[in-house]
């Protein structure tokens, strides 16, 4: 095992602890490995030296929810710091964002739950909420700021609504697909969906894809990405969410249709970035958005 740095030391639960001094005050840091030890120090040395930092008693929990969302951009995907900040941002700050994280107790945080509860947020919505809450203050607990996670324990909130598989999460019978695209026909888009319909893609893994996916000498279609997000809201690719969404789709003749006739519609649209050699496109040459899709095909069911 390597020497561990001076001040350094194996915590417990397997996580370093790297303790320093500076002006006579001390400090500490935590983190997996010796490189993200470093860094935090370095962060904590230049907000000190800029007069910004601020120790553990009188840190809010917004100031900590920076410094936590900063720490999250190394491991995590920009769509998910996006989440994170839209959810945080728009409901756990303006009622709990000034709090003093070693001041938050846990009858407020039940008090916080209730009023999602009692608002015109989804019950998803509102155990969303409250997911990103608990993982901001068992990291606090980890990083040694506060004591004992207040929300630990709390319960989701419970659905009350149908079963998802008897409302919007129902799928089509061989009778709707065929009525659907029956009243679909003509429409921009209308490839796109039957492609959907034929390979069993997700959404963004077709938004994605490239021509260079499909294989015609092995007769399948690599998937290796899907459409997300930036944290600034442009769209990107990325890898799928797991190492089961690395998968071979093959290609039958139906697909194989579709897929010519998705080559000559792109011949119509002007505006299309050849360099990206996406399969499916944008009225506008772009990657294709859901909103889109979902707005031409609400016109056609209206």
């Amino acid at each position: 095992m390597a020497r561990l740095g001076a001040g350094t030391r194996k915590r417990a639960d397997g996580t370093l602890e790297k303790r320093f001094t500076i002006d006579g005050k001390r400090y500490s840091v935590y983190g997996k490995n010796a490189k993200e030890i470093s860094q935090k120090e370095q962060e904590i040395r230049k907000k000190i030296e800029a007069g910004i930092y601020t120790d553990n008693r009188n840190i809010t929990l917004d100031g900590y929810f920076d410094e936590w969302l900063n720490g999250k951009r190394r491991s995590i995907k920009g769509n998910t710091i996006k989440w994170y900040a839209t959810y945080y941002q728009g409901h756990i700050s303006p009622c709990l964002g000034n709090v003093k994280l070693q001041k938050i107790e846990r009858r407020q945080v039940l008090s916080f739950q209730k009023g999602l509860s009692e608002g015109e947020l989804s019950i998803r919505t509102c155990n969303n909420i409250m997911k990103i809450l608990k993982i901001i203050l068992k990291d606090a607990v980890t990083d040694e700021i506060i004591m004992k996670n207040p929300a630990e324990g709390i319960k989701a909130l419970k659905e009350v609504n149908a079963k998802a598989a008897e409302t919007y999460h129902r799928a089509l019978t061989e009778q709707e697909q065929k009525d659907f695209m029956q009243e679909m026909a003509g429409d921009y888009y209308y490839e796109f969906v039957a492609f959907l319909l034929c390979t069993g893609m997700r959404f963004g893994e077709a938004a994605a894809l490239t021509w260079s996916d499909i294989d015609y000498k092995q007769n399948v279609i690599h998937v290796t990405k899907t459409a997300t997000f930036n944290e600034d809201n442009t769209r990107t690719t990325g890898t799928p969410k797991s190492e089961a969404g690395i998968r071979d789709i093959p290609l039958n003749d139906t697909i194989k249709a579709i897929l010519t006739k998705q080559r000559k519609k792109q011949s119509i649209v002007i505006s299309i970035d050849k360099a990206e050699n996406r399969v499916f496109v944008s009225v506008y040459g772009k990657m294709v958005d859901n909103c889109n899709v979902e707005m031409d095909n609400l016109k056609i069911v209206l």
